[in-house]
């Protein structure tokens, strides 16, 4: 089986390492994963974020890895090994893909596209709506949403719930005051909710990445900040309704993966959401259809196989 290097700035919520493990249980590639800017607090899964053998298995890898898979990064960022990274790459002995995926600066995006057109290095963009930007290839972050705590809770489960209460969650990578979108809307609810004591609203910040998923699998509405991306995507994928902003470029992008508009709400209609909110309701699974849709894992497996595939011509000019 082919083998695939994975350079990745940041890997948020672990998507390439979910999609690695996928493409190496189908017997896609044999994929692994190195996060040059590993964060801890985030919990992020991780493959190949610290080296505790001295560097010998990524120097191996490094040094006979079929093809290169860089995320956010130019070549030359990737400084591993005295450059041997770089110097594989110029030598033309290795395929090499390019990912525009946790970067939002637009500026950044386009220099990372000017370098793979130049190179003619296949692009492809998991933040939609930037790719309509870029010119690029767009695909949905990876997410194992067939598997907890992507599922929905079962169905009658929270009627079962201590609290009779419906839950309006929001979470933050941060402080809360870090994101004034997000902040404003959490403080809106709040005062929703102080006229009503059938909702509550919860917010968890700078917490682990799995405990976040676990806790809003339970709510009955998310509140996402930045637009339609993992966070939004995994909320639909448990059926759990998303009020967020999109751009013209973001909802056509979503729109064109899924073959339907996204079905998020406006901030605007914030007091009729509440107002309708049921804490024993179950999740609605036309939102995750939808997201199901969206996210095809086979669209990235087919990526990959292009990649690889032996007759790809990657220059390295």
């Amino acid at each position: 089986m082919q083998q695939l290097l994975v350079f990745a700035l940041r890997d948020p919520a672990g998507s390439w390492v979910h999609l690695a493990r996928a493409l190496r249980a189908e017997g896609v590639v044999q994929a692994r994963v190195v996060t040059l800017e590993h964060d801890p607090q985030c919990g992020w899964p991780t493959d190949i974020a610290e080296v505790f053998d001295g560097g010998q298995e990524l120097a191996h890898l490094v040094d006979h890895a079929d093809g290169f898979c860089l995320v956010d990064l130019q070549p030359e960022e990737v400084t591993l090994f005295g450059g041997r990274v770089a110097a594989r790459i110029e030598r033309g002995d290795v395929r090499v893909a390019m990912q525009i995926d946790s970067t939002r600066n637009e500026l950044r995006a386009r220099a990372l596209a000017r370098t793979a057109a130049h190179r003619g290095w296949p692009l492809v963009c998991s933040r939609p709506g930037l790719a309509g930007t870029a010119g690029v290839e767009t695909l949905a972050p990876f997410l194992p949403l067939t598997r907890a705590p992507w599922l929905p809770q079962p169905p009658g489960t929270r009627a079962r719930a201590r609290r009779h209460q419906a839950m309006v969650f929001a979470s933050a990578l941060g402080p809360l005051r870090d994101d004034a979108e997000l902040e404003g809307w959490v403080d809106a609810a709040e005062a929703l909710a102080a006229s009503n004591p059938g909702v509550r609203v919860e917010v968890l910040c700078a917490r682990a990445h799995g405990i976040v998923a676990a806790r809003r699998r339970r709510a009955s509405l998310s509140l996402v900040g930045g637009g339609l991306g993992r966070t939004a995507l995994e909320s639909l994928a448990q059926g759990v309704p998303v009020v967020t902003t999109m751009t013209p470029p973001e909802h056509a992008a979503w729109s064109l993966l899924a073959g339907a508009p996204p079905p998020v709400h406006e901030p605007a209609s914030l007091p009729q959401l509440l107002a309708a909110l049921h804490p024993a309701a179950d999740p609605d699974l036309r939102l995750r259809a939808w997201a199901l849709r969206a996210a095809a894992p086979q669209r990235w497996f087919d990526a990959v196989t292009r990649w690889m595939a032996p007759h790809a011509a990657h220059r390295a000019a």
